[in-house]
């Protein structure tokens, strides 16, 4: 047990954060003083960090449209393919391997969307797996413009 600084309660050691520089390695004030601390600090102060949160999210902009541009065409092939899975011009197979029928359609090349090769979740892993040894990448055919 120990008691809060500010409370004043006395609580279970769990009921503390870890410290590793105080004496017993645990904050003096307890877990539930802490979140409302921060919680009146952080209102006190919103223009502030409002402020904090904008510029956070524009650091991590960049990256994601980045990331966004570079999966365009994975996004796109697999967009197509549910389509074509849902009006019926192409049905889910077994996998190829095993024949499990929870199966994932595999692109091997990205610019033909419907050209899939029926896979389990084991089997795609080790799919990926092998063409990353081969020194293959699959994502090197996605197209650009789609």
């Amino acid at each position: 047990m120990k008691t809060c600084f500010k409370c004043n309660e006395s609580k279970p050691r769990s009921e503390f954060y870890a410290h590793a520089q105080m004496a017993d390695g645990l904050l003096g004030k307890c877990k539930a003083c802490c979140k409302k601390d921060v919680h009146e600090n952080r209102e006190k102060n919103q223009d502030y960090y409002n402020q904090k949160d904008r510029e956070r999210a524009r650091r991590g902009q960049p990256r994601r449209m980045a990331y966004q541009k570079e999966t365009k065409g994975i996004r796109v092939a697999h967009r197509l393919l549910y389509k074509a899975l849902k009006d019926g011009l192409l049905t889910r197979q077994p996998c190829r391997e095993c024949g499990d029928v929870r199966a994932h359609g595999h692109h091997e090349d990205y610019s033909k969307p419907l050209e899939v090769v029926w896979l389990c979740q084991k089997h795609h892993r080790r799919r990926h797996a092998e063409l990353d040894a081969m020194g293959i990448d699959v994502h090197a055919t996605i197209p650009v413009a789609a």
